[in-house]
């Protein structure tokens, strides 16, 4: 099956925020799928505050200093939900593992969403990621991350061979793919700065998620 090349980049901010030295990759990539879901429903694009995310699941006892998992995340979209970034900034400095909201963010719940959990295939087809763009909506990918995905060429494109080492797991938000010279690519926004691959977005090919793929999470509906 052919598929169509999705670019849904302009669903979310144009910032590309960085999660500095702390482990936040999950709230930062569902935060861009939850963004995405409110712009694609007619809403104003506003960026939406991780540190949100991440303080529930922190008092949930599901945070560590090597981060969580997306189903923590889920559970803290779906019962508290996200302020706007402007409500409650990003401090990527924080020396303890979360910190109070700010009092001009009030009080939960802010905006919520019901995740919906799937399975990468990695089969060289993925037909359920294609779905889930294909019908305007950004997916967090999980992936194990290798010594390409942390230092790829100013393209972006992240190539792996049978060289390549797992060096640890890693969230990112899929905002679109393309076809070029027969090769499928997905387009994912990572949370390291615009310094990351290009301007903060990469390439990442069937050969990269049939080997260090993990999972993925969309949005179900938001409240």
């Amino acid at each position: 099956m052919t598929y169509p090349d999705i670019d849904l980049r302009s669903q979310v901010t144009e910032v590309v925020h960085s999660q500095g030295n702390r482990p936040l990759c999950v709230p930062f990539a569902m935060s861009l799928v939850h963004e995405a879901e409110r712009t694609r429903e007619g809403e104003d694009i506003a960026s939406l505050a991780p540190e949100a995310l991440w303080a529930h699941a922190h008092r949930q006892g599901r945070t560590s200093e090597h981060g969580t998992s997306t189903a923590a995340i889920a559970d803290a979209l779906k019962s508290d939900g996200q302020p706007t970034l402007a409500d409650w900034p990003f401090n990527p400095g924080l020396a303890e593992l979360t910190e109070p909201a700010p009092s001009r963010a009030g009080l939960p719940p802010w905006r919520q969403g019901a995740s919906l959990h799937f399975r990468l295939a990695r089969d060289g087809v993925e037909a359920e990621l294609e779905a889930v763009l294909a019908r305007g909506q950004l997916a967090l990918v999980v992936i194990e991350v290798t010594g390409e995905f942390y230092w790829p060429p100013a393209s972006g494109v992240v190539a792996v061979n049978s060289a390549s080492k797992p060096l640890g797991r890693h969230a990112v938000a899929c905002v679109g793919a393309a076809t070029v010279a027969g090769q499928r690519y997905f387009l994912v926004q990572n949370s390291w700065g615009e310094g990351w691959a290009a301007g903060g977005y990469g390439w990442l090919d069937h050969d990269y998620l049939s080997a260090f793929g993990q999972e993925a999470v969309t949005l179900a509906r938001v409240v």
